[in-house]
């Protein structure tokens, strides 16, 4: 169950069906539906988050935004002006920047994740101090895998990460345009 967010928070990109804002206290019950779900959350090695673990999540990202000027944003579906998720950028072992993703199991099946991801890359471009951008799926996670491809990633490695065997993407921001 998707729920209403309205805010009048700044949104920082948009695409034709999404809006991305940074996250705000506020966010939290949306949030709690989004990573509490088991099946939303069946790839990630941690699992369901717990109500401690999502107020700090969204405590990091408000200071990485503040700080680094990129984070995490909630994801706005234009149409219904409802949450529908969450996706952005985040440090990946202090050397890399990576792009990720989460959607609420109804916004599946409708090209959100691949919209989101192309939409934020644009964004990057223009807005990060990096050329590039990696991202990485579990290897039986085709969906995203195909979601990373499809947004012009190309695959560089596999890699364990967090103790599951992950296909690792990259694309160079300068390509994009």
């Amino acid at each position: 169950m998707m729920g209403i967010r309205k805010s009048s928070s700044k949104f920082i990109t948009e695409t034709e069906r999404l809006k991305f804002r940074p996250f705000e206290m506020e966010d939290f019950s949306s949030l709690c539906v989004l990573d509490k779900d088991p099946e939303v959350r069946q790839f990630f090695p941690d699992g369901v988050l717990t109500e401690d673990q999502i107020k700090k999540n969204i405590e990091k990202n408000i200071k990485s935004w503040e700080h680094l000027g990129y984070s995490d944003f909630i994801v706005i579906e234009k149409e219904t002006d409802l949450f529908i998720g969450r996706a952005g950028f985040s440090n990946y072992q202090d050397s890399d920047i990576e792009v990720g993703y989460l959607f609420l199991k109804a916004a599946w099946g409708k090209g959100y994740a691949t919209e989101a991801v192309q939409g934020l890359l644009k964004w990057a471009a223009s807005n990060l101090n990096t050329n590039r951008i990696i991202a990485f799926a579990p290897i039986n996670h085709l969906a995203s895998q195909k979601v990373l491809e499809k947004s012009g990633m190309k695959y560089f490695q596999t890699e364990k990460h967090k103790g599951i065997d992950c296909r690792f993407y990259e694309i160079l921001l300068s390509s994009i345009i």
